[in-house]
C-alpha cells in the first residue's frame, strides 16, 4: 500500500560508494501501477520531498542523483 502524500518518514538510504544517508522527508506524490501499465513504463512509485537531515550527507544524495542525470551510474 502506498503512503499518502503530506506523511511524513524517515528515509534510511545505503549509496552504492558506501556513503549513508539518513533523512526526514515527507511524501510529496504517488503513483499506483494499472493493469497493464508496466508494459507501457507506468509502474507505482512515491516521490519524496526531502524536509532535514546532515548537510553532508544530503550533500552526497545530492551529487548522486546529479550524477544519475548526467549518465555517469550504470543502474
Amino acid at each position: 500500500e502506498l503512503l499518502a502524500p503530506g506523511r511524513r518518514v524517515l528515509v534510511e538510504l545505503a549509496l552504492p560508494d558506501g556513503g549513508h544517508v539518513e533523512a526526514i522527508g515527507r511524501v510529496a506524490w504517488t503513483q499506483r501501477a494499472m493493469r497493464g501499465a508496466s508494459a507501457a513504463g507506468l509502474d507505482c512509485g512515491v516521490g519524496i520531498e526531502f524536509l532535514a537531515g546532515a548537510a553532508e550527507q544530503l550533500g552526497a544524495l545530492e551529487e548522486y542523483v546529479k550524477r544519475g542525470a548526467r549518465g555517469e551510474i550504470d543502474h
